[in-house]
């Protein structure tokens, strides 16, 4: 199972995840050098589904504030 990364800087909510970020190996946004997230912040349940911009499990933001 391929596991759901972002970058909390150059993701926008409501789109798909870059292909490059869903590698196994990717640790890091190929774009700004932001580490990718694969769990929630706050609560560190995995991201699941990025169709929705908050974690459905607490509600905190996947996208950093700039």
């Amino acid at each position: 199972m391929q596991q759901l990364k972002i970058c909390p800087q150059c993701w926008t909510p409501g789109t798909e995840a870059e292909q490059m970020w869903l590698n196994p190996r990717s640790k890091y946004c190929f774009s700004c050098g932001t580490q990718l997230r694969e769990r929630c912040v706050s609560c560190n349940e995995p991201i699941k589904s990025i169709k929705f911009r908050f974690c459905p499990y607490c509600g905190n933001a996947y996208k950093s504030a700039k």
